[in-house]
């Protein structure tokens, strides 16, 4: 999945409700704002090009819950027109689902059941289910700033949203991909702060796809290992519609 850098943090986190050495890089030691280094890193993405051909992408993943021996599946849906769907399973202990069509998303999960989202769990999962999504992200945020370096060899970027809190992008200096996502999780529990690492970048018609993401949250590692990208799925309106209340046995 890559020339689009999707990311997949929510389909995880919604399992729990620096100095670079100088002269390695010549751009290392040049200021660089935040405007510039987004675009390198659309550029090493694979662009906006790939998408405009496109009406709907699909994942499918392995998930692992790093250290418990628990594992299951992932998935999600993106289509041109904004709808978005993401559902994971861990067999015989939990499921959540979350989508919408682009202006309303909805949430459903063991804790906090069927709910539309609101607020800055909407506005993270709009991020998200973008079309195009982090290729999308200096669009969708209020502000950009540099920050210092979270770790070396990288450079990274605060992104302000309007209701959810920051999130922190870095992109690696040789590569100019997203390695590093740091931010807070918003649930109707709270704020709960999550590292993502991205890695192993594989090119897909066009695309630069992450397809291994280590996402931890409070004590939980999240392991996203990719396992299918499919573009142009069938992808009918109903399926991003909130679902109907499910009746007691």
């Amino acid at each position: 999945m890559k020339r689009k850098l999707l990311w997949l943090p929510l389909v995880a986190l919604g399992f729990v409700s620096a100095t670079h050495t100088a002269g390695a890089d010549p751009a290392a030691s040049r200021p660089r704002d935040a405007n510039a280094i987004f675009a390198d890193f659309v550029r090493a993405s694979g662009g906006e090009g790939p998408w405009m051909k496109r009406r709907s992408l699909s994942m499918k993943m392995k998930l692992e819950i790093a250290g418990l021996s628990l594992s299951g599946t992932a998935s999600a849906l993106w289509t041109s027109n904004g709808r978005y769907r993401e559902m994971g399973e861990i067999p015989n202990m939990l499921t959540t689902q979350r989508g919408g069509d682009g202006k309303r998303f909805w949430s459903q999960d063991p804790i906090d059941g069927l709910r539309w989202l609101q607020g800055g769990e909407a506005e993270q999962t709009a991020v998200t289910g973008s079309w195009k999504s982090y290729l999308r992200l200096r669009a969708l945020a209020t502000s950009a700033k540099v920050i210092a370096a979270v770790e070396p060899g990288t450079e990274c970027v605060e992104f302000g949203f309007k209701t959810s809190p920051a999130l922190t992008a870095c992109f690696d200096l040789q590569s100019h991909l997203l390695t590093l996502e740091t931010g807070k999780k918003v649930s109707p529990q709270g704020e709960t702060p999550y590292t993502t690492r991205l890695s192993d970048y594989r090119d897909v018609e066009g695309v630069m796809f992450p397809y291994r993401q280590e996402t931890t949250a409070g004590p939980a590692t999240f392991v996203v290992t990719v396992q299918d990208i499919q573009w142009d799925v069938p992808a009918p309106a109903k399926l991003f519609a909130l679902p109907k209340p499910q009746k007691p046995n």
